[in-house]
């Protein structure tokens, strides 16, 4: 179990990709950006949950359940996280697939 602040969601999410047996162009290409900025992503301690959502969606991979597996986060914890999203900054699929990846993760962990 680690900190949520220990989370470096970048190694996660270049472990997955590495696994995927995608290249680097169509990852970038999937996720609509440039392929330096996929490097940056990789480097990043801390991501938007849009692009978390995307990149989720591309890779076919829950990062919320690892980030909440990680930390060893319970139900009785998790009652009192707050996590702050503004739907209407995201595109309605991407919308649509964070409910999903939020309601799957609640569903395994049982968290209300």
């Amino acid at each position: 179990m680690v900190s949520l602040n220990d989370i470096h969601i970048g190694q996660l999410i270049k472990a997955v990709f590495d696994g995927s047996g995608m290249s680097i162009a169509e990852f970038a290409r999937r996720i609509n950006c440039e392929r330096t900025n996929v490097y940056k992503i990789f480097a990043r301690k801390s991501i938007d949950v849009g692009l978390l959502v995307i990149i989720s969606d591309t890779l076919q991979h829950n990062f919320l359940d690892d980030i909440t597996r990680l930390a060893g986060l319970t139900s009785q914890y998790c009652t009192k996280l707050n996590v702050c999203i503004n739907i209407d900054d995201l595109k309605p699929d991407s919308a649509e697939r964070l409910h999903e990846l939020i309601d799957e993760t609640l569903s395994k962990k049982q968290i209300v």
